[in-house]
């Protein structure tokens, strides 16, 4: 709701005071624009002050009566009395226009991440309608990516959403099983990576972290993806180097964060991953590992710190 534009009390005032008139009334409506809260204070200022005292001297000398002081604040109480009356109106307004906000915002990374599916299919002679399906029956909401039924979060985890400090990352580190969780560096430096201990110990927490069988799922629910029925915890298994782990980090939007093992950061810009919750082993456990054209589901050292997406 705009000032309420109410005839001038005088027109005889000079162009220099119109403006200054204007612009008290442009900044509050700026401020009520942000807070309503705020407004009324700057009105009160700004009567107070030497600017408009000097204004209502002026008026007073043209022979006029001086009411701008008046109107704003009978301005402000009826602005008030309006958002009192129409305050259950005004929230579902707000709540239709922020949903359709984030709406228009997921569409457009759905567009954009589908296309770029697309094309890896294009450029890989993959382009069959029952693929193209596939890349289409991928589901974007406010608050997931569903893919093979598997719905997960928007962004990788971070340290701060389980309200845990980052490790030092000073010197080689060779507790593999001790929970750590390292800061990113460089292009990388929005990325936070957890050794497995973290994981697991989140895990218990209560995370939602996806199994082997989830990131399967994921996988052979795009093209290129592995062959079924072969054995899911063979690290030979047939068909482990596949393209559609590449489509899933596509459409994920993970990045090429390489990972963090014995102190040092490795394969930054080449390769990405994410963790499972899924042990392999003693001293090993599952991840999605993902270049730029394939990728693998593949058991890693549980002392390496690797991104991590978890489930909705």
């Amino acid at each position: 709701m705009k000032w309420i534009k109410r005839p001038l009390s005088s027109e005889k005032l000079s162009s220099k005071s119109q403006d200054y008139l204007n612009s008290i009334r442009n900044d509050f409506d700026a401020l009520w624009a942000i807070d309503p809260g705020l407004s009324k204070p700057y009105l009160k200022k700004q009567i107070q002050s030497e600017n408009f005292q000097n204004l209502r001297q002026e008026n007073r000398e043209s022979g006029e009566q001086f009411q701008y002081d008046k109107q704003f604040l009978e301005d402000f109480e009826e602005k008030q009395k309006y958002i009192q009356e129409n305050q259950h109106k005004i929230n579902l307004l707000k709540k239709k226009l922020d949903k359709v906000e984030n709406n228009n915002d997921i569409s457009q990374i759905e567009q954009q991440r589908k296309s770029q599916a697309l094309q890896f299919l294009k450029d890989n002679d993959l382009e069959t309608p029952a693929h193209i399906a596939m890349i289409n029956n991928v589901q974007f909401t406010k608050e997931s990516i569903t893919i093979g039924g598997i719905s997960r979060a928007h962004e990788n985890a971070k340290a701060s959403d389980f309200g845990l400090s980052y490790t030092q990352d000073t010197q080689k580190n060779s507790t593999d099983y001790i929970p750590q969780v390292f800061k990113g560096e460089g292009a990388y430096a929005d990325e936070d990576y957890f050794n497995f201990a973290m994981v697991d110990k989140i895990v218990k927490q209560g995370a939602k972290v996806p199994s082997y069988q989830d990131m399967r799922k994921t996988l052979a629910a795009l093209p290129w993806g592995p062959i079924e029925g072969t054995p899911p915890s063979s690290p030979n298994s047939t068909g482990r180097q596949i393209g559609s782990a590449q489509l899933m980090s596509i459409l994920l939007g993970t990045k090429m964060s390489g990972d963090r093992s014995d102190g040092e950061r490795n394969d930054c810009g080449s390769s990405g991953f994410l963790w499972s919750r899924s042990e392999y082993g003693s001293d090993d456990a599952w991840a999605c590992d993902f270049g730029e054209l394939r990728g693998e589901l593949d058991y890693y050292n549980r002392e390496c710190a690797l991104p991590l997406r978890l489930l909705v």
